[in-house]
């Protein structure tokens, strides 16, 4: 079973509850946009992943995602790196992959 919601499922809920259960009371229609406020200022169960360029590199030797390109085969490549002297390292990964950005783990 799944803890996680989606955040647009859960104002449409709320919304045909208040508007099927107490469609009649005034005070309960005002409250409607602050609890719907309420749920869209939440933040999301799995917020999307910030990508930073590589021109950017993080701070030295702190664990990072790194995502690049695999220039023979044209695929992408995700590795957990670290920026040390101006490369990232471990180094053992193919020469042919062009690193584009980095991402917090």
């Amino acid at each position: 079973m799944s803890d996680l919601i989606s955040r647009q499922d859960a104002i449409n809920e709320i919304k045909n509850v208040f508007d099927d259960v107490l469609c009649c009371n005034v005070s309960v229609q005002k409250g409607l946009p602050e609890a719907v406020r309420r749920i869209e200022m939440m933040p999301s169960a799995e917020p999307k992943r910030k990508w930073i360029p590589c021109s950017n590199p993080p701070k030295h030797h702190r664990d990072v995602l790194v995502r690049g390109i695999e220039a023979i085969g044209n695929v992408n490549v995700h590795k957990v790196m670290q920026w040390d002297i101006y490369t990232w390292r471990p180094t053992d990964y193919a020469p042919s992959i062009i690193w584009e950005e980095w991402s917090e783990i």
